[in-house]
């Protein structure tokens, strides 16, 4: 009976030593996963900043035509 309790306990430790690395992987997973959303998230705003820059550079051009154009009528 001893024999096949040591067994049985050496084979449940086993069994979770396997579910702990499975968790550990996907976790590891999980935070790559994060670094690349990160990563993507920092890309769309450098984009998103570079627009905004552009749009108020356009507006301004607009609105000194528009001024010209009211000058001349």
């Amino acid at each position: 009976a001893f024999k096949k309790d040591v067994a049985q306990e050496a084979g449940n430790g086993a069994s979770l030593r396997t579910d702990v690395e499975y968790i550990k992987r996907g976790v590891d997973d999980m935070r790559l996963e994060q670094r690349a959303q990160g990563q993507r998230f920092d890309l769309l705003s450098e984009r998103v900043t570079r627009i905004e820059e552009a749009s108020k550079s356009y507006h301004k051009r607009l609105d000194r035509f528009e001024e010209n154009r009211r000058g001349d009528s």
